[in-house]
């Protein structure tokens, strides 16, 4: 800092001591830290990209190589990634990358805790999230850099792929008349307004809607109709879970009442959007469990598949799904 100042300046050490005997370095200092911290903040990214791991030694290269390919210029945003306490290969992969990320190990555990704390570590004045099990298409920061510069938006909203890596299907999902229909990633925040209004807050599963209902009713968001990232749908993710989306979904309803909106990831938001359940099954572990469906969750239960064998009482392990008619469910052979 000290030198920093001096060069600005145009003088040398020893001239500027010698004419000025009665100033004190911490005096050089103070007026340097002035010119430092003004040359440091014109260095700094307007875009911070925070990227969560877990376990993610499989994928986490492709999100990588998705922020690496950006068309946007490098100095306009960073890499930060913050671990959350992976058993896996992911952290010696990622010491490999340290020329390029910024990388910190979560210090409390937990998804949301990783995302706050690599808010925290940030020097963007926007923020948006990247999971590595997803990615982003080349030109998403460019296309929301260039929302910045023409309007200053709260928020940059955009359309997105959904892959189900099961079937391979990919499927396009449109915010343009429902920005709910988001994900946790892929939504650029400016950084004030978001730390504003509490970050993300780690009691809520589905702590990003609650922060998007916080956005969406006192902030301008700005939507981008173009689909700008990939959301790789699989069985190991939190939303594959029914029992935490159904309890995610009712906390969020406590809080703000209608969630109709929301994007559904297969659990029930309220009695009108129950499930439709198609039993198949057979003898006598099949005939007790549809018998405990029918006296539970009749409402449900559509249609009843069987096979012949089973509608009539031949041999102790056959039981009569004709007996249970009476509920009014059609039986098929």
């Amino acid at each position: 800092k000290y030198f920093s100042y001096l060069l600005e300046n145009d003088i040398c050490a020893s001239s500027f001591i010698a004419k000025n005997a009665s100033v004190k370095l911490k005096d050089i200092l103070s007026k340097s830290n002035n010119f430092i911290s003004q040359q440091d903040k014109s260095k700094n990214p307007v875009i911070s990209v925070i990227v969560r791991t877990f376990n993610s030694k499989d994928c986490v290269r492709n999100a990588l190589n998705s922020l690496f390919s950006q068309t946007i210029s490098k100095e306009k945003f960073e890499i930060i990634v913050v671990d959350d306490f992976s058993t896996d290969d992911t952290v010696e992969i990622l010491k490999t990358y340290s020329d390029s990320i910024l990388f910190f190990k979560n210090e409390q555990k937990g998804a949301v805790n990783a995302l706050n704390f690599g808010i925290s570590k940030s020097l963007g004045d926007y923020v948006i999230i990247l999971d590595a099990d997803d990615t982003f298409e080349p030109k998403i920061l460019e296309e929301m850099h260039n929302r910045i510069v023409e309007s200053s938006p709260d928020f940059i909203y955009c359309d997105y792929h959904e892959k189900n890596l099961e079937t391979n299907e990919s499927t396009l999902i449109s915010l343009k008349d429902n920005v709910f229909q988001s994900i946790a990633i892929g939504i650029l925040y400016k950084k004030s307004v978001l730390l504003s209004e509490g970050g993300y807050d780690s009691q809520y599963i589905f702590s990003e809607y609650n922060l998007l209902y916080a956005m969406t009713d006192k902030h301008r968001g700005l939507y981008i109709a173009q689909p700008l990232f990939t959301y790789n749908k699989h069985s190991n993710s939190m939303t594959a879970n029914p029992e935490i989306v159904e309890k995610g979904m009712k906390q969020l309803q406590e809080k703000w009442g209608d969630i109709s909106k929301l994007k559904n990831y297969g659990a029930p938001t309220s009695s009108t959007n129950s499930p439709r359940i198609v039993f198949i099954g057979c003898r006598k572990m099949g005939f007790e469990s549809l018998q405990y469906l029918l006296g539970n969750h009749l409402e449900n239960v559509v249609s009843i598949y069987t096979i012949d064998e089973s509608l009539e009482r031949k041999t102790a392990n056959h039981y009569s799904f004709d007996s249970l008619q009476e509920y009014g469910v059609p039986i098929h052979k």
